[in-house]
């Protein structure tokens, strides 16, 4: 059995590695405003994904799109499992400072054209999800992801658990199925950088 979704404010707080990966994966954007950003964060695999529509700054009708990747090589995953298991829950914002200031992360933004996304965000508008989570306890090691989706007037995060290596709900198999098919929609459809 494994916790499937948590929205405990003090869950961050007292989760070393999701304060570590907040400081290495940022979440915001730079460049606003935006029509919606999306962000998959994968524990297990040291990535993050942050996809972004923006209006054109003087053709309002047209969209840009730009996807950033970042991820942790073996080896910064290795030196991040030794570091957190030092670092106690209660561990100041310096001390992971710290940790963060020791780890090299990988980052990628490619500019694609908003249509090679079409297919995934409409299976993504067709995941129907409960406001009632269902409640189950951790007994075992789990895997954790991390959603986010946010319009600028509304905005939602998830934060879910499974057993390693099995998709546990709609949402966490659609975002592994959007990861591995991301390699091949940034190679077909990347849009000029403007």
């Amino acid at each position: 059995m494994a916790l499937i979704g948590s929205a405990q404010p003090t869950d961050r707080a007292l989760t070393p590695k999701a304060r570590v990966l907040d400081f290495l994966f940022p979440v915001e954007v730079p460049q606003r405003p935006y029509l919606f950003k999306l962000a998959l964060r994968f524990y297990d695999a040291g990535t993050q994904v942050v996809i972004v529509v923006y209006p054109d700054k003087e053709k309002y009708w047209v969209r840009r799109c730009e996807v950033t990747t970042y991820s942790l090589d073996g080896g910064v995953r290795r030196e991040l499992a030794e570091s957190l298991s030092k670092l106690p829950p209660e561990a100041s914002d310096d001390a992971v400072r710290a940790i963060v200031s020791r780890l090299k992360v990988q980052a990628k933004r490619v500019a694609i054209a908003p249509e090679a996304l079409a297919k995934p965000l409409s299976e993504l508008r067709s995941i129907k999800i409960s406001p009632m989570l269902p409640m189950y306890a951790s007994l075992d090691e789990v895997s954790r992801y991390e959603f986010w989706y946010n319009t600028w007037q509304d905005s939602v995060h998830y934060s879910m658990f499974g057993p390693p290596g099995k998709a546990q709900g709609e949402l966490v198999r659609w975002m592994i199925r959007l990861k591995t098919e991301l390699p091949d929609l940034l190679k077909g459809s990347s849009a000029p950088t403007p």
